[in-house]
């Protein structure tokens, strides 16, 4: 059985379809790691957001609230450091808005200079935009709960 012509059309034809099926092989496998890389790094940004809120929270709460209510898990001003440079480093290694990074600094360092409510509400509005979310007008009467209590509930309207 000898090669003509025709045999080696096919056999050309065929090592150039099992290269180019490789090659897209290849590069439908290094798509999938980007896009993997891609959602843990969206997941590890949305903990490290989470996480800052709270702890801005609580450290808020630490300024801010007169004793009436209790700041979380009453932590203590070493926790609330260690917690605040935990927080610090995950914004620093996993946000790409700068702005976000400022207003975490504004806020830890300045808050008693500004308005700490104020740049807390932009907080929350770079953190929005660094997770790709629609922007919301918070408004800034409403921006922080320093305190839920139900002594002021009228009982008689409540439905037990």
């Amino acid at each position: 059985m000898g090669f003509n012509e025709s045999n080696l059309v096919t056999i050309i034809v065929a090592i150039i379809s099992c290269i180019t099926s490789v090659l897209i092989s290849k590069n439908n496998i290094k798509k999938e790691i980007e896009n993997f890389k891609a959602q843990e790094t969206y997941k590890i940004k949305l903990e490290a957001i989470f996480e800052t809120l709270q702890f801005l929270d609580d450290y808020i709460s630490w300024l801010t609230v007169d004793g009436r209510c209790a700041v979380h898990k009453n932590i203590t001003k070493t926790d609330l450091t260690i917690i605040g440079r935990e927080c610090y480093n995950k914004l620093c290694t996993t946000c790409d808005n700068a702005n976000l990074i400022e207003l975490f600094n504004t806020i830890v360092f300045h808050g008693k200079e500004r308005n700490i409510f104020e740049c807390y509400n932009q907080f929350r509005l770079e953190a929005r935009k660094e997770l790709g979310l629609k922007e919301i007008i918070f408004s800034e009467q409403d921006v922080f709960i320093a305190c839920v209590s139900t002594e002021n509930l009228d009982k008689k309207s409540m439905k037990v």
